[in-house]
């Protein structure tokens, strides 16, 4: 598996390659050792469980409080909400984000349509 550094967004894994904040190894070792566990336990396809894999977490148990607060110092992770965006030349999805953003929006449209 190859670790890229890059310099938005915090962990991800598209395929055999796992991309990580670079600020993140100088912040907390413990933060990017977790969170580079947590991306080679995802499949690097679109699934289920890859999908559910992002609300159990269990890899940041204890380590909560230093990824938020990396979030909110470091601006460049906040494009980690972003389900589609380019890196490299490639156009990269998140696929647990843009399945939640569809299924709030059609959960928007749905409570909508009721009032």
């Amino acid at each position: 598996m190859e670790i890229i550094e890059i310099n938005h967004g915090i962990a991800h894994r598209i395929r055999d390659k796992i991309f990580i904040n670079s600020a993140i190894k100088g912040y907390d070792k413990n933060l990017y050792d977790a969170l580079i566990l947590h991306e080679t336990m995802h499949s690097g396809m679109i699934s289920f469980k890859d999908f559910a894999m992002e609300f159990g977490n269990e890899q940041l148990t204890g380590l909560k409080k230093k990824y938020y607060k990396f979030i909110l110092t470091h601006p460049s992770s906040w494009s980690e909400f972003s389900p589609v965006w380019f890196s490299n030349g490639e156009l990269q999805l998140n696929s647990a984000l843009l399945i939640f953003y569809i299924v709030a929006i059609l959960l928007g449209v749905v409570i909508l349509k009721w009032i």
